[in-house]
């Protein structure tokens, strides 16, 4: 962390009384130079056990920090999301809230909101399904977000509750900009997903799911990313730290070609692909320019059983090159497993691994790296997702994913040891 070890406060200057919340490991290594700095006035987490860590200083509930006087919230962990999770949860204003490296690097800025207009208009379009508590969290997040210049499209999939009580006690200005649509039945995930990019058909369009958790800023790094994206079709907010790759924190690809040699040639741990293959079907990460999208309408529709309906436009508009796809280093949001209602992994990945019927003018080698990048190789979560009652349907389903994407996309070691478990499985019906 690049930090202003030698800044020193001036006598008779008054230093902003601070909190530090969450003592976590950027707390732990930067506590002294954070006291040097700030005045730190108390501390808090979550944890009660944390304070052990507290450096003598008087340690609060998070629920008190709202009783006391201070000019600033300091996040003493890296982890994204907290800002968010702690405002709504515990009322506090988020334009208080930094990180620990937000407050130490050198040249940050305070962002202020953007209030200005802009050039296009941006639309959050939310699918949904019996997430109450979830989408509740979402627009709790976007109606505190640093700039207010966007619609909402909640796409409700005939949840099994009345969605517009999310909308209750709102602000009369947040509500004007929802607007919910009902589907009349539950047409499926993968459907949904498709249907989302039929409810807006021009300006801007950021794809986000109800259960995942947006940055405070993120329609403000929107914006920013749009005012220089004219002749792009998609920007791709990675949720993998790729600014050792890039140049300004962004990368511009023009053919599908190019997007594959980056990932061949990105020093990509493979053994972790399962991480970067979550970032690259990721929904909530994508922002899509509905001026170019709007020619892949049937094609979204076609391969909707693909499951990942959001790579179809993106794969597509570099592979005929009608349009570009940035990939940007701004985090916009952040992935939260939903308890208990996550997706069925074989379903899901049984239907991506109908990318193999995409015409995308690919040889062998680029074709394994869209196949490793979309699908990862971690067949463990399959096999521990199959369902004892539908044993031979899910091993079927396993069989056609590795026939049809593995088979290319695995070492000779990994293909014999898929094999081997495929046998193993097999005979215990």
């Amino acid at each position: 962390m690049d930090v202003f070890h030698n800044k020193k406060v001036s006598q008779g200057h008054k230093r902003e009384k601070a909190v530090v919340y969450a003592l976590g490991e950027c707390w732990k290594e930067y506590a002294d130079i954070i006291m040097e700095i700030y005045d730190v006035i108390a501390c808090s987490d979550r944890d009660e056990k944390a304070s052990a860590y507290s450096r003598g200083k008087s340690f609060i509930n998070p629920n008190q920090i709202s009783s006391i006087l201070y000019d600033k919230i300091i996040l003493g962990c890296s982890h994204n999301g907290v800002r968010e999770i702690i405002a709504i949860q515990y009322g506090l204003p988020v334009e208080k809230i930094f990180y620990c490296d937000e407050v130490l690097k050198k040249n940050t800025l305070r962002r202020k909101g953007n209030k200005k207009r802009h050039s296009e208009r941006l639309t959050v379009v939310i699918p949904t399904y019996n997430r109450e508590q979830r989408l509740k969290r979402t627009l709790d997040i976007l109606e505190i977000q640093s700039d207010v210049n966007f619609d909402i499209i909640i796409l409700d999939n005939c949840s099994n509750y009345d969605v517009a009580q999310v909308l209750d006690k709102r602000k009369d200005e947040f509500k004007g900009r929802v607007k919910i649509v009902y589907n009349k039945t539950n047409i499926g995930m993968a459907l949904n997903l498709a249907n989302a990019f039929i409810q807006k058909m021009d300006g801007w369009v950021w794809m986000l799911t109800d259960d995942d958790i947006p940055s405070v800023y993120a329609v403000e790094d929107i914006y920013e990313e749009i005012e220089h994206c004219h002749r792009i079709g998609v920007i791709h907010f990675s949720i993998c730290e790729w600014d050792r790759y890039m140049d300004h924190g962004y990368k511009d690809f023009k053919s599908l070609h190019e997007l594959m040699e980056f990932y061949q040639n990105s020093t990509i741990d493979w053994q972790n692909i399962h991480s970067y293959s979550g970032d690259f079907i990721y929904f909530s990460n994508k922002v899509y320019n509905m001026k170019y999208v709007q020619a892949y309408y049937e094609k979204i529709f076609f391969y909707a059983y693909s499951s990942v309906p959001q790579l179809v436009p993106l794969l597509f508009m570099l592979n005929e090159e009608s349009s570009g796809v940035r990939i940007s280093n701004k985090k916009i949001v952040i992935y939260d497993t939903a308890a208990g209602d996550h997706w069925d992994w074989i379903k899901t990945m049984s239907g991506m691994r109908i990318i193999s019927d995409f015409p995308l003018d690919l040889d062998i080698g680029e074709r394994k790296t869209l196949y490793r990048v979309i699908m990862g190789t971690d067949m463990d979560i399959l096999i521990k997702s199959i369902n004892k009652s539908d044993m031979e349907f899910d091993i079927r389903q396993i069989e056609k994913i590795y026939d049809e994407i593995y088979q290319y996309s695995l070492n000779e070691e990994e293909r014999h040891a898929y094999q081997s478990k495929i046998r193993e499985l097999k005979e215990t019906i």
